[in-house]
This record gives structure tokens, C-alpha cells and sequence, in this order.
């Protein structure tokens, strides 16, 4: 009886992967359908369930200064209307500073919200965030505001 030793390279070249990024391979069409181009046999562009859209790519952001103790990791996507990172996470769209910070730090509870130490809205870094109440995270953007307003007064008298 002959053994046959499989060449795992030449297998990831004939097997295409997921187009969603996660790496595994994408399943076969059982059968044809001319509306989504599947041919019965050849590989599916995904694994049901997996989307492009769908799987968070938290590495998209970029390193820049903005005066804070260390960079800010600032997201590269596309932001919201009020100025924060979106993302999507299973199909789900997320603040993407919330996205990366539970993929380092684990889930957060729904009432707690997370206050940029750094004061910048795209930045995703987590040591820049911390987890407050709603309340708490609104004292501090308050109190920042007041600062800003004061510093502004302080060059226009000057």
C-alpha cells in the first residue's frame, strides 16, 4: 500500500481562504446559483456567516501625537457623527475604541462607558481609556470643555 504525504503549501495554494480575512478555508458550493456566481464544486468567496464587513480589523489605526503622556493610536476607518471609530464585530457596529479595548481587556458591562484619558475621540489605544459611569464620563468632558474655554479667554485677554 502506497502512502501519500500531502504538501501542506501546495494545499493552502489550491484551497482558497475566507475572503473575510479569519484564514480558514472557504467551504465548496454545494450547487450552482447564477445570482451569487457560485458553481457547484468551486470554492464559496466565504464561510456562511463571515463577512468582510463582519469581522473587526482592530490593527487600523496609526500612531500620533497629541500631547498626551503616549501616543494616541488614532482609527483609520471611518468615524461616526459624533466623531468616534466605527467598526463591526460580528456583524455588529461598535465605537472601535470599545471594539479594541474588549479584545485586550475582556467585555464591559452595557452601563459602563469608557473616557478617553487622552481627550481624543479617534483614539483607540486601551491604556487611554478607562471605564466610568455615563455620569463620571460627562463631569470629565465637562471639565475639559470648561478648561478649553478657559485657556482660550486667557490668550484673547493677553
Amino acid at each position: 500500500m502506497t502512502t501519500f504525504q500531502i504538501n501542506e503549501d501546495r494545499l493552502a495554494q489550491v484551497t482558497p481562504s475566507c475572503t473575510c480575512g479569519c484564514g480558514l478555508p472557504a467551504p465548496l458550493a454545494q450547487r450552482n446559483n447564477a445570482r451569487l456566481g457560485h458553481v457547484k464544486g468551486e470554492p464559496l468567496p466565504r464561510i456562511a456567516g463571515h463577512n468582510r464587513k463582519g469581522m473587526a480589523d482592530l490593527s487600523r489605526y496609526s500612531e500620533a501625537d497629541h500631547g498626551y503622556n503616549t501616543l494616541c493610536w488614532d482609527w483609520a476607518g471611518a468615524p461616526s457623527r459624533k466623531g468616534y471609530g466605527t467598526t463591526q464585530v460580528d456583524g455588529i457596529k461598535k465605537n472601535a475604541h470599545r471594539a479594541v479595548y474588549e479584545a485586550e481587556n475582556g467585555k464591559l458591562p452595557r452601563d459602563l462607558h469608557l473616557d478617553h484619558l487622552c481627550r481624543n475621540k479617534l483614539c483607540v489605544r486601551p491604556s487611554h481609556m478607562e471605564p466610568v459611569t455615563p455620569l463620571e464620563n460627562e463631569r470629565r468632558k465637562r471639565a475639559a470643555l470648561a478648561l478649553v474655554v478657559r485657556m482660550i479667554e486667557l490668550e484673547d485677554a493677553a
